[in-house]
């Protein structure tokens, strides 16, 4: 049976990441394995749980799982992708989110 979401998958059914990729999409060189849903990080306000298929050089390797936050600028999408272990920690999701916001405010020039 295709996939055709994981809210209408049964119990117990396998499918492949191509299958699942498939119908929900790709955003740049990420796949997505789940639909967008609401983050906690006001900069990027939807998350997903993605695979690096080819991999990134120097960023990822591929088949490498990560959580994608994203933001719609006009009619392109920012994406900020963290390896998935990273949210596997008891400090969870907000430290990394944290420390993210943290390195934006440093790379952003001063204003007058």
């Amino acid at each position: 049976m295709a996939f055709t979401g994981w809210e209408n998958a049964k119990p117990g059914e396998e499918f492949s990441v191509d299958e699942i990729t498939a119908f929900y999409g790709d955003i740049g060189p990420y796949s997505l394995l789940e639909r967008p849903k609401r983050s906690l990080w006001g900069r990027c306000p939807l998350a997903a749980k993605c695979i690096v298929k080819k991999g990134i050089p120097g960023k990822f390797e591929p088949g490498a799982r990560v959580l994608a936050f994203l933001r719609q600028e006009g009619s392109n999408c920012t994406v900020a992708a963290f390896p998935e272990s990273l949210f596997e920690t008891d400090k969870g999701m907000r430290s990394v989110i944290a420390s993210a916001e943290m390195r934006s405010l440093k790379d952003a020039p001063l204003g007058g």
